[in-house]
């Protein structure tokens, strides 16, 4: 089963501890990343490894140059190219450690909630664990019709989630930092029901937050040009000190 394999086995087939892990304490970047995963990262228990998919390389990168700073070397992002399965090219980012994965299952209750020691009040923490959800499953779209005679496109900001207490403590923690948001819509899946929020652009950019994958940034860039300079000068100045 495993021949091809190379990575070192228990004589049960389990693989062998090769990484540890033992938490000390929250900063931003181990926030992003369990924000991330609570996102569309998964967790293997008979491998006890850590998986994640996405079209951005950039956002598997991230996670992997922040988990490396707790974890140490860890495997590269792999290209995935399969017609039959997806439409464009994506991108793998997984590797195996069992403290790792135990402590991120333990915390999130198997993904069902956010870490209750993460703190519910404005701060980097709570905002860094938002990003990090955010790029994972977070979006910006501009509709193609325009709402004025300038031609001035509407833009629209989201989230959506299967897990319903995730996706609400997700809504709690943007509006403790001054983002607001409301539910949309409820659709069902083809095994559970997926909640979606909407974000107020203007909030979310005056909140200091920030999309770090480059392709909904650029949409946040473009919404941005088309807001009348002199009314939203205060978004502008805003965005400009995020982008620097």
């Amino acid at each position: 089963m495993h021949a091809l394999d190379p990575r070192p086995r228990e004589a049960n087939g389990r693989l062998k501890k090769t990484r540890f892990f033992k938490f000390t304490r929250w900063t931003p970047k181990l926030a992003y990343a369990v924000g991330a995963y609570l996102g569309d990262g998964s967790y293997d228990r008979w491998n006890q490894s850590y998986s994640q998919m996405s079209i951005d390389k950039e956002f598997l990168d991230e996670i992997r140059l922040i988990l490396q700073e707790v974890l140490g070397s860890l495997p590269e992002v792999k290209k995935i190219i399969d017609p039959k399965k997806y439409k464009k090219p994506i991108y793998h980012f997984g590797f195996c450690c069992k403290d790792f994965c135990e402590w991120l299952v333990s915390i999130t209750e198997n993904k069902q909630h956010i870490p209750k020691d993460i703190p519910r009040i404005p701060g980097l923490i709570s905002k860094s664990l938002c990003e990090g959800f955010l790029d994972a499953e977070g979006w910006v779209s501009k509709s193609s019709e325009s709402y004025n005679k300038k031609g001035t496109f509407s833009f629209k900001c989201g989230f959506s989630c299967t897990d319903v207490d995730v996706v609400e403590a997700i809504a709690e923690l943007l509006s403790v930092n001054g983002v607001t948001c409301h539910k949309w819509a409820s659709k069902p899946t083809k095994n559970r029901i997926e909640y979606t929020y909407c974000i107020n652009i203007r909030s979310f950019v005056r909140s200091g937050m920030r999309f770090h994958i480059m392709r909904k940034h650029n949409k946040m860039q473009e919404y941005l040009a088309t807001v009348s300079t002199s009314k939203w000068k205060e978004i502008s100045s805003t965005t400009e000190r995020l982008g620097s």
